[in-house]
């Protein structure tokens, strides 16, 4: 899905002319003694505090992307370029893995605290600050289109990356709440604010083709040796990313007495991208990687499945 580049401003405007309209639409609806749906029931404003806990769904797409993440062997020569830059005074210095992914999707977790404060008999504001993980596993199968110049096969070079990426954020929503049944179904809208606090990248490279061709692992033990391998490991977190997102989240949510001032909610709601992700390619050093994916427009929608309990504070 193609990220929806709103103004995060219009967003936040919305949701504030749908704050101040809350108390006509609520004197239309019958005013603070009743209406015809919710007869007796009082208006003012009524806090609800809590916590939630639930899991992430994140579906990536708009790739493929590459990036580099360091290379635990030396001889990581998949590209010219590389090869073409090598110094032999330095043999031991692992040059950066180049890797390339596609979409992809994964599970998280997210944590947090809710305040809730009702307008009115239909509207409510809920400000949410949670800490969540948005992750994602890949999985592509290229082409270099690179002949390396030591095989003897005639074949370019094939790889395969596999990668695990966890983003993990500390966020802040301010959504409206519209109450479609008293205590108990209700809609959620508004804007959400991220900062990346951090980002993992899990790879596995594996050489397919040619059969001649390996990454290389010095060890030095009574005499020095080498190991050939078809497949090199790497973890870290890669750079070049935006430190703040905002998302439209959307969702709907229900009430669930358990006592005269206790209620459990599960909410469901949907985070769509308004901002990029990456900021676009930087860090080229060679021996500096990691780098930042070279597509900024590579971004995930995010389903974030919670179950909350809220003490009702009258």
């Amino acid at each position: 899905m193609k990220p929806r580049h709103v103004s995060p401003r219009a967003v936040m405007l919305f949701a504030v002319m749908c704050l101040l309209l809350a108390p006509a639409l609520d004197a239309v609806s019958g005013g603070p003694d009743g209406d015809v749906l919710r007869p007796g029931r009082s208006s003012g404003l009524v806090w609800n505090l809590g916590f939630d806990a639930g899991i992430t769904y994140s579906s990536f797409s708009n790739g493929p992307i590459s990036f580099r993440s360091p290379n635990p062997y030396w001889g990581g020569l998949t590209f010219a370029e590389q090869i073409a830059n090598w110094n032999p005074l330095q043999p031991d210095i692992a040059l950066p893995l180049e890797s390339t992914i596609d979409g992809g999707s994964g599970l998280g977790f997210v944590l947090g605290a809710t305040a809730d404060l009702s307008l009115s008999r239909m509207f409510g504001l809920a400000l949410k600050v949670n800490y969540h993980t948005r992750n994602g596993s890949f999985s592509n199968e290229y082409d270099t289109q690179f002949l390396h110049p030591t095989t003897t096969t005639g074949q370019t070079m094939v790889l395969r990356d596999e990668v695990d990426w966890s983003f993990t954020y500390i966020g802040v929503d301010l959504l409206a709440r519209i109450q479609l049944l008293e205590d108990s179904w209700y809609l959620l809208v508004g804007p959400s604010f991220g900062s990346l606090s951090s980002n993992n990248a899990k790879l596995t490279q594996t050489i397919v083709r040619p059969d001649d061709i390996y990454y290389t692992e010095q060890v030095y033990q009574n005499n020095p040796t080498e190991r050939q391998l078809k497949s090199a490991g790497s973890e870290g977190e890669i750079t070049g990313f935006e430190s703040s997102r905002f998302d439209l989240k959307a969702g709907v949510g229900t009430w669930i007495p358990l006592g005269p001032t206790l209620f459990l909610t599960p909410e469901v709601t949907v985070a769509i991208p308004l901002t990029k992700i990456a900021k676009g390619v930087s860090g080229t050093a060679r021996f500096n990687p990691p780098f930042t994916p070279n597509n900024p427009d590579w971004n995930a929608l995010t389903i974030f499945a919670t179950v909350g309990i809220r003490w009702r504070l009258k």
